[in-house]
């Protein structure tokens, strides 16, 4: 764990987001170079992947910038980045203005802008909520949480906790120090006294382990998607009350397309008054619908991140050379099952970290051979460099191809009778071809990128492209 400075000391005011920004943008691309480059240079393994936040754009930029291998991580949901990316066409179709504010009727919202432990006062600690949980009647608690950033002023403070008494069912909420204005003090008067026994309030929770808990039957959040994904994926329907940027999206679909909640509405002063939060809360507690969906989704959700569920897999793939080896391992070991036998090649750097990859519950190394091939770079070469690499595979691997086929030829019984390669390892393919050994080239990537690749000339002719593989400026977007 290492931290960088963002440029601001310590008593700045980072709640001003375009301050911070153009301070990170200022500071942090060359802090950023100089720890990959301090780390490089002490190591005798290398940075050779960097993996940053979807928002943090400047830290990919500076990862190209050094040749090293780069990943955007994308914490919120996977809806909002198709929306984000047809952001040009959704103001094209006057459905936002070009600030992101709606244009359609009625709507007064922007789209994307802005509509360490303590005690509270007179409740108890924080810890405490799981053993207040386990006292409760499962599917019995109303869990309140707002996240990092939500701030109430007075008056919707006092409705919110006013709603949470007349629902009149056992409720934990979550209440931060600076969620309103001298927080001590801002709760309705003789409020605690009426909800003693029933009313659970702290300044923080474990989120996941009360979310878990049987007996919490609702979640009234913010609708951040880190709740939003804890909600669903313990089964858990919503009350949503967004604050802001992906919230307000992330309401819409929690209400709109997984039925799995309902929405809280402000009435003509923008408020949320007591009697919407009791009355919507009713409705999600007793239409069965609400919790069945999001029961169903939490089987989705748990299948997909078991061992070999779809994210595992896919998590699987990411780390094992980016989509060229896994599916050269899985025609290895469909051949296998028809029979084949299979030698498998890769190089030695490639070798240690597709074995880590392989999936545990298959016993991939007792039905293919694996063997790997020197590179010609040695252990702290910067295998980044994908010219030097490639000039020193060209010189190296082709002869150690040679040699390794000969000396299997010459030991088994079973000889050599077919090689597949990438479709990138052409060298492979002349190898055999020079040793009359039937051979044919596996393409990992999209058929319709082989067929932009032998229409290269083609687009090069129509000025699309320029002979270096650049956009010819009248076509670039």
């Amino acid at each position: 764990m290492v931290s960088l400075p963002d440029g601001l000391d310590s008593s700045s005011d980072r709640s001003d987001s375009g301050k911070l920004w153009e301070s990170i943008l200022h500071v942090m691309p060359r802090e950023l170079k100089a720890l990959i480059e301090r780390i490089n240079g002490l190591e005798s393994e290398k940075i050779s992947c960097l993996i940053a936040d979807g928002i943090m754009g400047w830290a990919l930029e500076v990862a190209a910038k050094m040749g090293i291998k780069k990943a955007a991580f994308w914490p919120s949901a996977a809806a909002l980045m198709a929306l984000l990316f047809n952001i040009p066409s959704i103001i094209d179709d006057v459905i936002i203005d070009s600030d992101g504010w709606t244009t359609l009727e009625n709507s007064g919202n922007s789209t994307f802008a802005n509509d360490a432990c303590h005690e509270n006062k007179g409740f108890q600690l924080d810890l405490c909520c799981l053993a207040w949980l386990d006292q409760q009647p499962q599917n019995s608690v109303i869990y309140v949480a707002f996240g990092s950033f939500t701030v109430f002023d007075h008056n919707q403070f006092q409705e919110l906790a006013l709603g949470l008494e007349l629902i009149n069912r056992p409720f934990s909420w979550v209440v931060r120090q600076n969620i309103t204005e001298d927080v001590h003090n801002a709760y309705p008067t003789g409020f605690e006294e009426r909800v003693h026994g029933w009313g659970h309030v702290v300044s923080w929770a474990p989120q996941q382990k009360v979310l878990s808990h049987p007996s919490v039957a609702c979640f009234i959040s913010h609708c951040g998607w880190n709740s939003t994904i804890e909600g669903i994926s313990n089964g858990v329907p919503f009350l949503c009350w967004p604050y802001f940027t992906d919230q307000i999206f992330n309401t819409t679909y929690i209400c709109d397309y997984l039925k799995i909640g309902l929405e809280l509405n402000k009435d003509d002063n923008g408020i949320i008054r007591r009697e919407e939060i009791k009355d919507k809360l009713e409705r999600v507690l007793g239409e069965e619908g609400f919790k069945e969906r999001v029961l169903d989704l939490q089987a989705k959700i748990l299948d997909s991140v078991r061992e070999g569920g779809s994210s595992d897999q896919n998590l699987h793939d990411f780390l094992a050379s980016q989509g060229h080896v896994i599916p050269l391992m899985e025609l290895a070991l469909n051949l296998v099952k028809h029979g084949y036998k299979v030698t498998f090649v890769n190089t030695e750097f490639m070798h240690e970290r597709v074995i880590k990859a392989l999936p545990e519950t298959e016993n991939v190394r007792e039905l293919v051979q694996m063997v790997s091939l020197p590179d010609g770079l040695d252990s702290s070469s910067d295998r980044s460099d994908s010219g030097k690499l490639w000039e020193s595979i060209l010189h190296v691997m082709p002869r150690e191809l040679k040699a390794l086929i000969e000396r299997i030829n010459g030991l088994e019984s079973e000889k050599i009778s077919c090689l597949i390669a990438d479709g990138i390892m052409g060298w492979a393919l002349e190898v055999v071809a020079k040793m009359g050994i039937k051979k044919a080239a596996f393409w990992p990537s999209a058929a319709a990128l082989m067929a932009l690749l032998f229409n290269i000339p083609s687009i090069i002719d129509d000025g699309i492209i320029d002979s270096d593989g650049w956009y010819s400026s009248k076509h670039t977007y």
